[in-house]
């Protein structure tokens, strides 16, 4: 098994025995929180490169929407313009910010994690059933500030959350750093 997997596995089985203990809801809720989150961040990348934070989801995850790449690519011109025709490297692209020094993407889950957490907490979701949605469905996107705005918020349903992209007009594809291979 990748390092990847080992990692998420891990995450998974601390997450379904923090369901199952006697600690105090709020507690159970953020502790489940930070274990689901932390896994969804590896199988979003499939990397142990990646930290908990939105800046290193910027530069690791792999699945972009259209639209967040299109931005990407012009934040690129952009950026080797201002450096003279010097290339802007994967890293220095992510991390750059509009003139409101506003971050120019963000991560999303098409699939939200609470579904994962009230899984667990609710409908007493075996490891199985949460390794089993989590690999399936608990990757999170990068889309654009925009694409965010016109996403539904919310939702605990599935199957409201399997046609949130498509009602919001987004479409996903391998960011190409990732389909090249190059290490980034």
């Amino acid at each position: 098994m990748s390092e990847w997997k080992t990692q998420v596995d891990e995450y998974l089985l601390l997450a379904h025995h923090i369901a199952h203990t006697s600690l105090s809801q709020k507690y159970k809720k953020s502790i489940l929180d930070r274990c689901l989150r932390g896994a969804s961040d590896i199988i979003s990348c499939e990397s142990v490169s990646v930290n908990n934070n939105t800046m290193s989801m910027l530069q690791w995850c792999k699945r972009w929407s259209e639209e967040a790449y299109s931005l990407y690519e012009l934040v690129s011109e952009e950026l080797t313009e201002q450096r003279n025709g010097k290339a802007a490297t994967h890293r220095q692209i992510c991390n750059a910010k509009d003139e409101n020094n506003k971050r120019y993407w963000t991560v999303e889950h098409q699939y939200p994690l609470v579904i994962a957490k009230d899984g667990l907490i609710h409908n007493s979701w075996s490891l199985n059933d949460l390794k089993h949605w989590m690999y399936d469905k608990g990757y999170a996107t990068i889309v654009t500030q925009r694409e965010e705005a016109r996403l539904l918020r919310y939702t605990k349903d599935i199957l409201v959350a399997s046609n949130r992209y498509n009602e919001a007009g987004i479409r996903v594809i391998i960011h190409p750093e990732f389909v090249k291979g190059d290490n980034i």
